[in-house]
C-alpha cells in the first residue's frame, strides 16, 4: 500500500508541476515562473493540429506538450506580450490562451485595464504585472527571463503627451528586442504595417519601416509581420468611418479615397502570430497579411449602406483641410482623422507580394463585406438597430420609406 501510495503522490506532483508554470511571491508581491523542469524551447504545431487537434497523435506533439490541445494543456509556449491591453492585444492573447500557452502581460497603467485578459487562460496561466519600458535593464528585462516566445504589439500612429511617435514605433521596440536578445528569447515577432517605407510621405510609416530595421539590426532572426488595417470591435477603421458619418455634418471628399487598401479581420492576424510562435520553423523573415483589397471609398459605402446615414460629401482644398485637421489634434485625445493619415493613403496599402501571407499560413483571411453589421450595428438609427440582416437589402432602394414601420 505504501508503494501504490508513493507512486501516485509522485504522479499527482510531476503533473501539478507541469501545469504550474507560475508561483506567487506574496513577500515582494512580484510574479515569478519555474521553469526549471520545463524546456525552454517552443512546441511545433502542425497546421492540421491547429485546424482540429483531434487528428493529431500524441506522439506528433512536441515533448513539452500535455493535455488534450485545449486551455488546459500545456502548449510549451511561454510567451511575453506586449501591448496586451491594445486593440490587437486581447486578440492575440485569447488565441495564445485557447492552446495552453503561459502567457505574461506587462502593462504600465493600473491593473484593472488588464482584468479583462485574465479570463482568457486556465487558472496561473495569465501573468500581469507593471514596468517601464523604457526601463531595459530592470522591469523590461525581468518580463523576458523566463519567456521562449516575445511578441510586441507595441505602437502609434500619432504623438502622445507621454511619448512621440519615433520612441514609440522605433526606440522602445529596439529596447524591447534588445532586453529579448539578452534574455535569450528564442522567437521574436515585432508587428510592423503594410505600406511601411522611409520614403513614405508619412511619418506612421516611415517610423515602422526604421522600427523594423531597428530590430533586425539587434535581433536578426526576428519576424517581422506586416498586416493591413486591421478591422474589427473596437477598430479603427469600420469604427473611425461610422463615427465621422455619424456626428460629422459634411465628409471631406479626397482623392486619395480612391487608393487600395488590404483589411485584415483582428482574428485572423491573431491566429497568424500564434502560428508563427508555435512553430519555430516558419519564424524569421517577413510576412504581409492583408486581405481582400478595397478602395477607401469602398470602405465608406459600406458603412454608410449599413448604418443608413447619407451625408453630403464636398470637396476641401487641401490647405483648410490640413488646418482643421492639425486644430481637432491638438484637443481630440482620439482624433477622428489626422493629416499623416491622409498622407499614409496617399499610396495603396496593400501586400507587395514579395514576402508570404495567409496563404502560406493556411489560413483564409476573412473579407471586410462579410458580417461587417456587427460591428457598426450600434451607430443605425435607434428605430433599425435590431432589423433582421436578410431584410437589410430593402433599405438600399429609395422608394423605401426608413420611417414606416410597416415595410419592415
Amino acid at each position: 500500500l505504501f508503494v501504490v501510495f508513493f507512486k501516485k503522490k509522485k504522479k499527482l506532483d510531476n503533473k501539478v508541476m507541469l501545469r504550474s508554470l507560475i508561483s506567487k511571491n506574496t513577500t515582494n508581491n512580484v510574479y515569478k515562473i519555474i521553469n526549471n523542469n520545463v524546456n525552454k524551447q517552443a512546441v511545433c504545431f502542425s497546421y492540421s493540429e491547429i485546424k482540429d487537434k483531434k487528428t493529431v497523435k500524441l506522439s506528433e506533439r512536441s515533448p513539452s506538450f500535455r493535455g488534450t490541445g485545449g486551455r488546459s494543456s500545456v502548449s510549451g509556449v511561454i510567451a511575453t506580450v506586449f501591448g496586451a491591453t491594445g486593440f490587437a492585444g486581447r486578440y492575440v492573447v485569447e488565441h495564445l490562451g485557447k492552446i495552453g500557452s503561459a502567457i505574461l502581460i506587462p502593462y504600465r497603467g493600473e491593473e484593472k485595464a488588464t482584468n479583462h485578459l485574465k479570463v482568457m487562460g486556465d487558472l496561473g496561466q495569465i501573468i500581469r504585472f507593471q514596468y517601464n519600458v523604457r526601463d531595459i535593464s530592470g522591469t523590461t528585462s525581468f518580463a523576458l527571463e523566463r519567456s521562449n516566445t516575445c511578441i510586441n504589439l507595441i505602437g502609434s500612429i500619432w504623438d502622445t503627451k507621454n511619448y512621440e511617435i519615433e520612441e514609440t514605433n522605433i526606440e522602445i521596440a529596439r529596447n524591447i528586442a534588445l532586453a529579448a536578445k539578452a534574455a535569450g528569447v528564442t522567437n521574436f515577432i515585432h508587428v510592423s504595417t503594410l505600406g511601411a517605407s522611409k520614403d513614405s510621405p508619412s511619418k506612421f510609416a516611415r517610423t515602422k519601416a526604421l522600427s523594423e530595421e531597428a530590430v533586425l539590426e539587434v535581433f536578426p532572426e526576428a519576424t517581422i509581420v506586416r498586416p493591413g488595417p486591421l478591422f474589427g470591435w473596437e477598430d479603427r477603421l469600420l469604427q473611425r468611418w461610422a463615427k465621422i458619418y455619424f456626428s460629422w455634418p459634411i465628409i471631406p471628399k479626397l482623392s486619395v479615397y480612391d487608393n487600395k487598401i488590404s483589411p485584415t479581420y483582428v482574428g485572423d492576424f491573431a491566429q497568424s502570430l500564434v502560428r508563427i510562435a508555435c512553430n519555430p520553423s516558419i519564424s524569421g523573415g517577413i510576412y504581409e497579411l492583408g486581405g481582400k483589397e478595397f478602395t477607401i471609398n469602398d470602405v465608406k459605402k459600406l458603412v454608410t449602406d449599413n448604418i443608413y446615414k447619407k451625408r453630403l460629401e464636398v470637396p476641401i482644398p487641401d490647405i483648410i483641410l490640413e488646418n482643421f485637421l492639425t486644430f481637432t489634434e491638438q484637443f481630440l485625445r482620439i482624433p477622428r482623422l489626422t493629416n499623416d493619415e491622409i498622407k499614409f493613403w496617399s499610396s495603396d496599402v496593400t501586400p507587395s507580394g514579395e514576402h508570404p501571407g495567409f496563404d502560406f499560413l493556411k489560413i483564409k483571411p476573412r473579407p471586410i463585406d462579410d458580417g461587417v453589421i456587427q460591428f457598426i450595428r450600434s451607430f443605425r438609427p435607434p428605430s433599425l438597430i435590431q432589423m433582421p440582416e436578410d431584410r437589410q437589402h430593402k433599405y438600399l432602394f429609395k422608394d423605401i420609406d426608413l420611417n414606416d414601420k410597416t415595410q419592415l
